[in-house]
C-alpha cells in the first residue's frame, strides 16, 4: 500500500498519545533516537476493525514499517515492512533493537532479508 493510501486510513500519533502499555516505551525510545520519525495509527472504520496497528515512517527511508500490538499496547509486537515478512518480538527491548534507526534507514529490519 502506498504511503498516500495509508494516510487515508491513519491518524497522527503524537508523543502525547499513549496506549497505556509497553508499546509506549518502544515509541518513546524510537522518538529519542529518531526525532524525524512519524508514527500513525490505523483509524478504525468499522467496530470490528483492529486499531492496534501503527505505521512508522522516516522520510529518507524507502519503506515504512508496520507494528501491531495486542490490546492496550501489550506484547507480543508484530513487525513488518515492504521488504520484511511479519515477525513477532516478545519484549520492548527486542522491538527497540529491531526498529533501530540504522535498520529503519536501511529499509530492512531483519539482516539478510532480500527486498
Amino acid at each position: 500500500m502506498s504511503r498516500s493510501a495509508k494516510r487515508f486510513y491513519t491518524v497522527a500519533w503524537s508523543a502525547q498519545d499513549t496506549t497505556g502499555g509497553p508499546l509506549d516505551e518502544v515509541f518513546r525510545a524510537l522518538r529519542e533516537e529518531l526525532p524525524d520519525l512519524t508514527i500513525e495509527r490505523v483509524r478504525r472504520t468499522h467496530p470490528g476493525d483492529d486499531d492496534n496497528v501503527w505505521w512508522l515512517t522516516l522520510a529518507e527511508a524507502d519503506s515504512d514499517v508496520q507494528i501491531d500490538s495486542a490490546e492496550g499496547g501489550e506484547p507480543p509486537f508484530v513487525l513488518e515492512s515492504d521488504t520484511d515478512p511479519a515477525r513477532r518480538v516478545a519484549t520492548v527491548a527486542m522491538a527497540v533493537t529491531t526498529l533501530s534507526g540504522k535498520r529503519l534507514r536501511a529499509g530492512s529490519l531483519f539482516p539478510g532479508n532480500q527486498p
